[in-house]
């Protein structure tokens, strides 16, 4: 036997582990091995990630967690690392566990299940079961405040298995015999080179049902019934959705993921617009008039305070050239809304018609003054929202020409 064999060999020790798993998940993990001669196991722990080296997938401040395929040492703490990110992120409201799985190792399992109801006193954390949720998985999964699936889900397969592989004949036409040593009578009891006996047989299955009963237990803790009603649900058979609901193995079932999705969006009182829009077509109608409406006269109120602050500016300039007198004078017509036609006849009032040469430098500048306050004031300081009439200027136009002026 070559050393790729024997490798080989020794990857199948991993299928006597204790599993909470479907019969065909184990056996595709059992094709796997026997095709591809390794298979990357899990076993090693990957606790040592740092938490802000986890990436989550957050849509409307909901964290969406995969649990996903048969699930391994390392499946559990990369769930368990996602799940504690999401509860210490402030920008996440809930976590949905979205899982497609037949199941995994049970070591470990119960420890992430026991995390996530903890971590559930938190933040709401729900499951839906995206196709299967089985053994390992439901263990997972039953710790949610809520489960949902769609009608054609596997549900269930509660319980626990092991497989004992037996190399003695294998071992006999390689050529090879190993002998086991050991101090213990059960120590080497049920290993791979010889044929499992009665003793052996008897120990494994004390195993499991030591191990059944805790699973039993922690599902029956998670859905909040008593270990009779349990022990209904855990004779190991796979339920559609619908047998599923009956027995109280999930909470609703769900079109698809994203109608869920939409559900936990309302539990959450977490509305977003297509939601509304869906669900409340009149209150969407409403905050959109509203939303407009609010748009609109936060737009009028900056335009109405860019008018003053540049009409402000410019009695200023008209203060410092023709002093404050005239300056107050100009400032009620401005506020007045007096037309061009208006200001015009008040221009000898306003002492601006000197006929003293030694003042026509002065006259100029209060002209060149009064004539843009005249030309921004053609149609008279209308408080506008942008529906003006024709021929009227906006308020925006009036600004920009107060700011024209006071800039030449």
């Amino acid at each position: 036997m070559d050393k790729n064999s024997l490798k080989a060999t020794h990857n199948f020790n991993i299928l006597t582990e204790p599993w909470a798993i479907t019969k065909d998940g184990l056996e595709s993990i059992f094709y796997q091995l026997n095709r591809d001669n390794d298979i990357d196991s899990g076993m090693a722990s990957t606790t040592d990630e740092k938490q802000n080296e986890v990436k989550l997938d957050i849509v409307n401040k909901i964290a969406i967690i995969p649990v996903q395929s048969s699930l391994y040492r390392s499946s559990y703490d990369t769930i368990r690392n996602k799940v504690e990110a999401a509860v210490n992120d402030l920008s996440v409201k809930a976590i949905v566990l979205k899982i497609n799985s037949p199941g995994g190792l049970v070591s470990g399992c119960k420890e992430l299940a026991d995390f996530i109801s903890d971590a559930g006193k938190k933040k709401h954390i729900y499951a839906y079961a995206d196709g299967t949720m089985c053994s390992a998985a439901f263990w997972i999964g039953s710790a949610a405040i809520d489960i949902a699936a769609p009608v054609t889900a596997s549900i269930g397969s509660i319980g626990v298995r092991t497989i004992h592989i037996d190399w003695s004949e294998w071992n006999e036409k390689a050529g090879l015999n190993f002998t086991h040593i050991a101090a213990g009578s059960y120590k080497t009891l049920g290993n791979e080179d010889e044929p499992l006996n009665k003793k052996a047989k008897e120990y494994f299955q004390s195993r499991l049902e030591a191990l059944y009963t805790i699973f039993v237990d922690s599902v029956a803790a998670n859905l909040g019934v008593d270990n009779k009603k349990a022990l209904l649900m855990a004779d190991g058979k796979v339920f559609l959705a619908g047998q599923a609901l009956e027995k109280g193995l999930i909470n609703r079932i769900e079109q698809d993921f994203e109608s869920y999705f939409s559900l936990i969006l309302q539990k959450e009182k977490i509305m977003d617009l297509k939601t509304l829009k869906a669900d409340h077509l009149d209150i969407y109608s409403q905050v959109l008039e509203k939303g407009k409406a609010a748009a609109t006269a936060e737009n009028e109120q900056k335009i109405k305070e860019a008018v003053a602050a540049e009409t402000k500016r410019v009695l200023g300039i008209v203060n410092a050239v023709a002093g404050d007198k005239m300056s107050k004078k100009l400032g009620k017509v401005v506020e007045s809304g007096a037309s061009a036609e208006i200001v015009s006849t008040l221009k000898d009032s306003l002492g601006l018609n000197q006929d003293d040469a030694e003042a026509n430098q002065e006259t100029a500048s209060r002209e060149k003054i009064l004539k843009g306050l005249e030309e921004a004031h053609s149609k008279g300081v209308e408080q506008q929202t942008g529906k003006e009439k024709s021929g009227q200027k906006t308020l925006e136009d009036q600004a920009k020409e107060y700011s024209d002026l006071v800039n030449n």
